[in-house]
C-alpha cells in the first residue's frame, strides 16, 4: 500500500480545533503556521529538527496567545503604547488567501501562504485606524523562512496612523550559557530592566548569565545567534526593521509565568526584527513592508570532520590531541628499533682501507662496497666508544643562581663568561626570575608598605579591588559590562593590563 503524497501546502484541524496550515518543502523542511495570530509555531529542518521554541506549557486556547514560535507584535510592541501586550494581532484570527499573488518567477523550489489581517469593528473600537495587513510566509530551499509584512492604511478618512512592530522569534538553543549573538555589539540599546535607560553594548558579542530584556537601535541587517553546543548558528536578515530586540526571561520571571516551563528559559532566546524606536507612520494609500529571513549554518555540516583517537581521561592524565595518519606512520617507524635509520657520521676522506692506488676505481665492485662497510664501521666503532668515557664535570648551566655563600661571592672572570652565553630556556626575553630561576609574574612583584595589609587578596583577580572610578578608567567600561564577557576574553585584557 503507497503512503499518500504529502502536498507542499495544506490545511489541517489542530489542537482544540484551530486551524493551522502546514508547508512542505521538496528536501524535508517544513513549517507550521495556526491561523489565529498568523502564528509560526514549526520550523523543522530536513531531519526532522525543531528550531523554534513551544513552551511545554502551552495550551493553545484562544484568546490567550500563543506562546512561543513567531508572534506578530502589532500594532504595538510590549506595552508602549494605550494597547494591550504587544498589540492585537497575535491573538485575532487571520484569513487564508487562497489566490494570492504570484511569487517572481526567478524563485524556484519555494512555498508560500499570505495570510490576511483586516480591521474589525471591534478593533476599531480600541484602535480606530482602518487597515490591511498581508502576512507573506515562504519556506525554500536550505531550510529559508522568511516572513514578508505589508500594512496599508485603508482610511478613506485621511488621517494618518502610526504603530510600531516586531516579529518576537522564540529560537530554540541547547543551553543558554552556550549561546552568543554577534552583530550587536558597540550599539545603543533601551534596557527594559533598567526602565528603558539607555546604554551602550560593550564587548564582542553578547552572552547571558541574567535575565535581559534589551531593545537595540539602528542595528545592521544582518545578526547571528551562534550555538556552540548544536554547532549551528541562525541567521537573521532583516529589512524595513532597523531595530532588535534580545529577550529572555531567566529564572525568577520564569516561574512567575503560568504558560512558561521553570527551566525553559535554559533552552530559548528571543531575537526579534523590530521597528520601535521611531513608529511607523502610515498616510491614507500608503504601505510599510517589513521583511525577516530566518536560515541555519551547520557547523558540522560545512567544515571537515576532526580527526580523532580514543583516549582515557582523569586528573592525572590529560586528555590528548587527535593524531594525524601522516604522525601515526611516523610514530609507529619510531617505536620500532629495527625500523629505524639510525644517522651515522660521514664517510671519512682518508683511506682507510690501506693502498687503493689504481686499483680502488678499476677493481670491480666488490672492493668498492668492502671500502664503504670498513669505513662505516670504523665510524661506528669511532663513535659508541665515546659513550662509555666519564661526563664532563661541569656543564653549561640552564641559568645560573645568585651566590648564596661567602666561599662563592669571588668573582670568577670564567664563571663570568658562562653566565653571558648562558641560554635559559623556557624564558621570555626581559622576563624577570627569581632566585631559583622562577618567572616572576606582575602580581608576584607586587609590594606594599602597609603595616595592616588586607588579608586573603585573590592576586588572580585583582580589578575586583579597584573602585568604580579606577576600573572604568584603566578598562575603559563598566565592572559590570566587563563580567558579562566571556571568561576568555575577560583574562586576556587582563593580561594586557598587566592584572593578571
Amino acid at each position: 500500500m503507497s503512503t499518500p503524497e504529502r502536498r507542499p501546502v495544506e490545511v489541517v484541524k489542530a489542537v482544540n480545533g484551530l486551524e493551522k496550515v502546514v508547508l512542505r518543502e521538496i528536501h524535508g523542511c517544513s513549517v507550521e503556521v495556526y491561523l489565529y495570530g498568523a502564528h509560526v509555531t514549526s520550523w523543522k529542518n530536513e531531519h526532522g529538527e525543531e528550531l523554534l521554541f513551544i513552551s511545554s506549557k502551552e495550551i493553545f486556547k484562544p484568546p490567550k496567545p500563543i506562546r512561543g514560535g513567531i508572534p506578530i507584535c502589532f500594532p504595538q510592541f510590549s506595552s508602549l503604547g494605550p494597547l494591550e501586550l504587544h498589540g492585537f494581532a497575535r491573538n485575532r484570527l487571520w484569513t487564508f488567501d487562497d489566490d494570492p499573488p504570484p511569487l517572481p518567477p526567478d524563485i524556484a523550489n519555494k512555498v508560500f501562504i499570505d495570510l490576511i489581517l483586516r480591521s474589525t469593528k471591534e478593533d476599531l473600537k480600541i484602535w480606530p485606524h482602518s487597515f490591511e495587513y498581508r502576512l507573506r510566509i515562504t519556506l525554500g530551499p536550505g531550510e529559508d523562512l522568511m516572513l514578508t509584512s505589508r500594512v496599508r492604511n485603508t482610511a478613506t478618512d485621511g488621517k494618518p496612523f502610526t504603530f510600531t512592530f516586531a516579529y518576537h522569534t522564540y529560537f530554540s538553543v541547547s543551553d543558554i550559557s552556550e549561546v552568543r549573538v554577534e552583530g550587536l555589539e558597540t550599539l545603543d540599546y533601551l534596557d527594559n530592566c533598567q526602565k528603558m535607560e539607555r546604554f551602550t553594548e560593550q564587548g564582542d558579542s553578547l552572552t547571558f548569565e541574567s535575565e535581559v530584556d534589551k531593545i537595540y537601535l539602528s542595528t545592521p541587517t544582518k545578526i547571528a545567534v551562534m550555538d556552540h553546543e548544536k554547532k549551528q548558528t541562525f541567521v537573521i536578515r532583516k529589512d524595513g526593521l532597523p531595530d532588535a530586540v534580545v529577550w529572555n526571561p531567566w529564572d525568577k520571571k520564569a516561574k512567575a509565568m503560568a504558560d512558561f516551563g521553570d527551566d525553559e528559559y535554559k533552552h530559548m532566546l528571543c531575537v526579534e526584527a523590530a521597528a520601535v524606536e521611531k513608529p511607523i507612520t502610515l498616510k491614507p494609500g500608503e504601505e510599510w513592508r517589513g521583511r525577516q529571513q530566518l536560515s541555519v549554518v551547520n557547523k558540522s555540516g560545512s567544515e571537515k570532520p576532526q580527526r580523532s583517537r580514543s583516549v582515557s581521561y582523569s586528573s592525572d592524565r590529560p586528555r590528548a590531541r587527535g593524531r594525524s595518519p601522516a604522525f601515526n606512520a611516523l610514530a609507529s617507524k619510531f617505536d620500532n628499533p629495527g625500523g629505524r635509520n639510525l644517522s651515522t657520521p660521514p664517510p671519512l676522506l682518508s683511506n682507510l682501507g690501506g693502498s687503493s692506488e689504481g686499483g680502488g676505481s678499476s677493481s670491480g665492485g666488490g672492493s668498492h662496497d668492502a671500502y664503504k662497510a670498513l669505513s662505516k664501521s670504523k665510524a661506528i666503532a669511532s663513535l659508541t666508544a665515546s659513550f662509555d668515557k666519564p661526563s664532563r664535570d661541569k656543564l653549561m648551566p640552564r641559568s645560573v643562581k645568585a651566590a648564596t655563600s661567602d666561599s662563592n661571592s669571588r668573582i670568577n672572570p670564567l664563571n663570568s663568561r658562562v653566565d653571558a652565553v648562558t641560554v635559559k630556556e623556557n624564558v621570555k626575553e626581559n622576563e624577570v626570575e627569581d632566585d631559583e630561576g622562577l618567572t616572576l609574574y606582575p602580581y608576584d612583584r607586587l609590594t606594599t608598605s602597609s603595616t595592616n595589609p588586607a588579608p586573603n587578596i585573590d592576586v588572580t583577580r585583582r580589578e575586583m579591588y579597584l573602585s568604580k572610578a579606577d576600573f572604568r578608567a584603566k578598562f575603559n567600561m563598566t565592572k559590570d559590562a566587563f563580567y558579562k564577557m566571556p571568561k576568555w576574553r575577560q583574562n586576556k585584557m587582563k593580561t594586557s593590563l598587566e592584572l593578571f
